[in-house]
């Protein structure tokens, strides 16, 4: 049976995957393991991976930017955080300005690079990463929830293979 208080555990443990692929990809290209080719393109789907704005291991660029590496591990940290130590069940929407307060940071990060006024350092594109990243869980688990309750009530009356009716 699947309460509520297992659905963010299960993404907790998907979005760790998630950072562990990403991070596993360099690892695997540096010791020339060929899977590692398979993560980088899997992962260039989401990210443009420019080895420049990127962090490195093995002397390896990770299989996404350094923005998103910040978003992926903050929204694992804050996943962890929320459902282990705060003991939240994600059962609301926080107010929508809160993600609008912790996504402008990277809007204005983009933007003023983009306009040639302001440079991003990997210490912005971290720092507001970071701040996207934690405020996401508390936005994406309710849909997630109700999708899976709404999936339980249409499909939770079909037998279960093996069982008899």
């Amino acid at each position: 049976m699947t309460s509520s208080r297992n659905i963010p555990i299960l993404m907790l443990g998907l979005a760790g995957l998630w950072c562990m692929a990403f991070v596993a990809a360099p690892v695997l290209r540096s010791l020339q393991i060929p899977f590692s080719s398979l993560l980088y393109s899997l992962f260039s789907e989401v990210c443009h991976q420019f080895p420049d704005r990127s962090l490195h291991i093995a002397g390896e660029p990770l299989a996404v930017c350094t923005r998103c590496s910040a978003i992926y591990f903050s929204v694992v940290t804050s996943l962890f955080a929320s459902v282990f130590i705060a003991g939240f069940h994600f059962d609301k929407y926080p107010p929508s300005w809160i993600l609008a307060v912790a996504v402008m940071p990277m809007a204005v990060d983009v933007i003023l690079n983009l306009a040639g006024i302001h440079a991003s350092s990997i210490w912005t594109r971290v720092l507001t990463g970071v701040t996207a990243g934690l405020a996401i869980p508390f936005f994406l688990m309710p849909p997630v929830i109700e999708a899976v309750h709404q999936l339980k009530e249409k499909f939770g009356g079909l037998p279960h293979a093996g069982k008899t009716e």
